[in-house]
């Protein structure tokens, strides 16, 4: 299915609250409970997010520890390089960001939550609740075209277009479009812009990740059923979506000051 099929984000904020929103605490493989094996062919998972630089890669083992949002061992990947140079104090040339914070711009931190309904999605949707927030922001991230020579082999790099639905009390307030945010680290997603940041800190599959999308993403759930014509309203979720998984983490947004300042909390 397109992402213009689902292209308009619902809005989550008659389902449960936060605490019952997020997957709980130790049900992620993250945990120091032992995680229940999944059974699905998550192979697309292999990709890792927290892994430190090898000390010979950098000038110094003080930078190379520094250095630890990578995802793969190839010498020659751009985004390898790119970290390397910030960590050297070197100015970053990247043609992909579009945007820049500035005194302009209002900061939102909290936690995000995202459906990834596919091994290699087009689209995927999720929801951002702002620390103070009564209503959680939508978001909607659809894949952009990137150059050969960027891509990643193991699906560790991709680049995103996300738009940002924010709420206050009573309704939608403008919605915000960010262009090229980098998602790096594969199913333990971390987003990268100067607009926009997300570090991922908790993946749940299989069944654990059921609840949280019968209650999250319900309207999202009924949109694809119906969508596919040899599916029911009762089809079950792992038979709709077998390669599902929910990933979870802190979010910061920066906002135009003009765009939210008449926001009510």
């Amino acid at each position: 299915m397109k992402h213009s099929q689902l292209s308009s984000v619902t809005d989550a904020s008659e389902q449960s609250p936060l605490a019952d929103a997020l997957p709980k605490p130790g049900a992620g493989p993250h945990s120091q409970r032992k995680p229940t094996p999944s059974p699905l062919p998550l192979e697309w998972t292999r990709v890792q997010r927290k892994r430190k630089l090898p000390v010979n890669a950098s000038s110094s083992q003080e930078n190379a520890a520094d250095l630890d949002e990578y995802c793969c061992d190839d010498a020659s990947c751009r985004h390898v390089i790119r970290l390397r140079r910030e960590q050297q104090g070197e100015p970053e040339n990247n043609a992909h960001d579009q945007g820049t914070p500035s005194a302009s711009h209002r900061r939102y931190v909290g936690k995000a939550i995202f459906l990834l309904h596919d091994s290699n999605p087009d689209w995927i949707q999720g929801y951002f609740f702002p620390n103070g927030a009564i209503k959680p922001w939508g978001l909607l991230a659809v894949q952009q075209d990137i150059d050969e020579c960027l891509q990643c082999t193991a699906g560790g790099y991709r680049v995103v277009q996300l738009t940002i639905l924010p709420f206050d009390r009573t309704n939608m307030i403008k919605k915000q479009s960010v262009a090229a945010v980098e998602w790096i680290g594969g199913d333990m997603m971390c987003l990268k812009h100067p607009l926009v940041q997300m570090q991922g800190e908790q993946l749940v599959t299989g069944e654990k990740a059921v609840p949280t999308v019968e209650t999250i993403f319900a309207t999202l759930l009924t949109k694809l059923r119906s969508s596919r014509e040899s599916e029911s309203t009762t089809t079950p979720v792992l038979k709709l979506l077998p390669d599902l998984a929910i990933v979870s983490g802190t979010m910061q947004i920066l906002m135009p000051y003009s765009d939210v300042d008449d926001m009510l909390w």
